[in-house]
């Protein structure tokens, strides 16, 4: 007999019973589960007596060793972590180092840099000190001078991990009237030690999807969403949206 495949709403409590250790509704958030706890990052809020929504960069842990789960906030000095955001990226690498990558951080700002949660230690890092954090003033969104390959700032973006290689396509950027989505080409960071460090690798990799003998490129989306389908040949299987002009896609994409 099958298993059955259900829903379950599992019971959960602040630590401390203090109110600030349960995260407030939100959107556009992560939810990285490594080992057994859950860590949710950013998103934007609706503040509770305003209601004017703002983004988070605030990181809560969800402690699931017991039948009944806890949520416990981790408290940080801002310098200590990454700009508040939402549509970001979240991506575990090695068990323990959940990637960020991009987000909004206003509504007109988009952000390029990457930053590293140990879960281990509990701490943020930053492989490179001296990013830019996005678009500057006149909306252009130059090449990175200290980092080489670094994408474009975007939100809405999909980022795969497999192996030491982590795979990102697509997003939303821009600044005032200049506006952008981003697609093909891919990029990808390479990581070459246990940990993400300087010496990870920005490499851009221009992909044309083959229909009927003809090459193109990939369309332009904004939101779409990845997985691994194998780990050798590599395989992106993207169930992608396009957000603006009207216009959604429901074609299924892979790349090898």
């Amino acid at each position: 007999m099958s298993p059955k495949i259900r829903w379950n709403k599992p019971r959960c409590r602040p630590s401390n019973n203090e109110a600030k250790n349960v995260p407030c509704a939100r959107s556009g958030h992560t939810l990285s589960i490594s080992g057994n706890a859950g860590f949710l990052f950013g998103g934007l809020c609706a503040g509770l007596d305003d209601k004017i929504a703002r983004p988070l960069n605030e990181l809560h842990v969800l402690k699931t060793v017991s039948s009944e789960f806890e949520w416990c906030l981790l408290e940080l000095a801002d310098g200590q972590k990454p700009l508040a955001r939402w549509r970001h990226t979240a991506s575990i690498y090695d068990g323990t180092q959940i990637i960020i990558f991009g987000g909004y951080h206003t509504a007109s700002l988009r952000l390029s840099d990457v930053w590293v949660f140990n879960t281990v230690s509990m701490e943020w890092q930053q492989p490179h000190f001296d990013q830019d954090p996005g678009f500057i003033a006149n909306g252009s969104h130059p090449a990175s001078s200290t980092w080489p390959g670094l994408p474009a700032p975007r939100g809405g973006h999909s980022a795969t991990l497999i192996g030491h290689s982590m795979f990102m396509f697509g997003g939303y950027g821009g600044h005032g009237s200049i506006r952008r989505l981003f697609f093909a080409p891919i990029s990808i960071l390479t990581i070459s030690v246990p940990q993400v460090t300087q010496d990870a690798t920005w490499m851009i990799f221009i992909a044309l999807m083959f229909e009927r003998g003809h090459g193109r490129e990939l369309l332009r989306r904004d939101g779409p969403r990845s997985g691994a389908l194998a780990t050798n040949p590599v395989r992106l299987k993207h169930h992608c949206s396009f957000w603006g002009a009207g216009m959604l896609h429901n074609n299924l994409m892979i790349f090898s």
